[in-house]
Formats: C-alpha cells, structure tokens, sequence
C-alpha cells in the first residue's frame, strides 16, 4: 500500500484503517463509490488527451483527488455481503461494477 498509486476500499471504514497504516497514501486512497463519482465529475477531456495510459491513469488520480470536498457522494460505502444471500453478492457486485464504470471507460477509451 505504501508504494500503490491508487486504493481502493469497499467502505469508509476501510479506507481509514488502510490510511492508519501508510498515512502519506491518504491522498491516493478512495472508497470505490467515492473515486467512481468523482471521476464522473471529471471533464473526460483532462483524462482523454493523455495518450500515454501511465499519464492517463495519473491524471485521473490527480482530477478525482482534486474535487474531494467539492463533489458530494451519497453513498460512499459499499454494503458488505459476507453471510448474506446470492441476491446481496449480487447487488454489491452491481453496485462496484457501476461504481468503476466511469473510471474504466476514461482509463480504456481509445485517444482520438
């Protein structure tokens, strides 16, 4: 964690116990659904010139991580389905899917 670009955690709790470990990843530590609206709020084009896919990558980190506090994310967590039914797998699977459907498609959409 100390050396990854990027962190991604289910839940904001998560999140904060990942962070008490390598404080100086805080910056580049998310909760899924936080870095999915976020990047969401991102004009494409700050992330879509960049042909190179390591700047791509980097320059979505950097526009996400800017709009903290300024873009409001309902909900941040994602509902943890351990012991629950087939039905609550899936609905987290959903919920992660549509969170990262954004920063996927910024991060594999081919330049113009």
């Amino acid at each position: 964690m100390a050396h990854a670009d990027l962190v991604l955690a289910a839940s904001s709790e998560h999140r904060t116990t990942a962070v008490a470990l390598h404080p100086v990843a805080a910056g580049r530590a998310f909760t899924i659904a936080e870095f999915g609206t976020l990047a969401g709020a991102v004009p494409a084009d700050r992330v879509l010139d960049h042909r190179d896919p390591v700047r791509r990558a980097r320059a979505l980190l950097e526009e996400a991580g800017a709009l903290r506090g300024l873009v409001r994310v309902d909900r941040p967590d994602i509902a943890d389905p351990y012991g629950g039914s087939r039905r609550a797998y899936r609905a987290a699977a959903r919920h992660i899917h549509d969170c990262l459907a954004v920063p996927v498609r910024l991060l594999t959409r081919l330049p113009a």
